[in-house]
């Protein structure tokens, strides 16, 4: 799923989300207790990101798991990967294989990034901005990325700019009609009308992502009935 260019995950132009409300998001830290990264439970055991967030990282080692949080510091966490079932915890719906998305429809990403086009400070609550799916053709036009938005790829952004995710949210949710259809990869700039930020297109790896997740004991959980590979 390395489909990066170029870093991006900052919050811009968005809001707070009411506490606790995105209850899937996840927050990826190194052993220092450094938000790097964000991401969502898909599974008890398993977070989907993006793929440059495991680069220079030992998973079992070097990287704390933070879910639950509405602050990148908060007490209800496991350093275990395993994640407890809270108050405050639930898994991520995905979508079907290959499900596509229509022009225009609204969906929101969420982050605990810099708030400001040029960086800044780091916000300790978790923001969110509503975008707009941007037209593959559109993304793809000579006024902005100029053919590299591939079809493994998911354009969101407003058109008139001021609204985006850059340099802190990488591997963050685009959640759209309730269900994870992106997650924060790349983009040029920040905020800029011309140049959406662009996503890994989740449903393009479902499959890929049911048979990592199942396999090994898939008759276990099929038997038990806790999980559905098209849910």
């Amino acid at each position: 799923m390395r489909l990066e260019v170029c870093f991006i995950g900052r919050i811009v132009g968005g809001y707070t989300p009411s506490p606790n409300s995105v209850k899937y998001i996840v927050s990826l830290q190194s052993s220092k207790g450094q938000h790097f990264c964000s991401g969502s439970l898909v599974h008890k055991s398993w977070v989907l990101t993006a793929a440059h967030c495991n680069i220079g990282f030992n998973l079992l080692m070097n990287l704390d798991i933070l879910l639950g949080s509405h602050t990148v510091f908060h007490l209800l966490y496991n350093r275990e990967v395993c994640a407890f079932w809270m108050q405050y915890v639930s898994l991520a719906p995905l979508p079907k294989q290959n499900a596509g998305l229509l022009a225009g429809s609204m969906c929101r990403v969420s982050g605990w990034g810099s708030t400001s086009h040029s960086g800044g400070l780091t916000p300790l609550t978790l923001r969110t901005v509503k975008l707009p799916i941007v037209s593959t053709s559109k993304c793809n036009s000579s006024n902005s990325f100029s053919g590299n938005i591939t079809a493994n790829m998911i354009c969101a952004g407003s058109s008139t700019g001021g609204k985006d995710v850059c340099k802190g949210d990488s591997g963050g949710p685009l959640v759209c009609d309730g269900r994870v259809y992106g997650l924060v990869s790349w983009g040029n700039g920040c905020g800029d009308s011309r140049f959406p930020g662009v996503y890994t297109a989740v449903s393009r790896f479902r499959r890929w992502i049911d048979q990592t997740i199942y396999s090994p004991y898939a008759r276990c959980l099929k038997s038990a009935g806790l999980f559905s590979r098209e849910d």
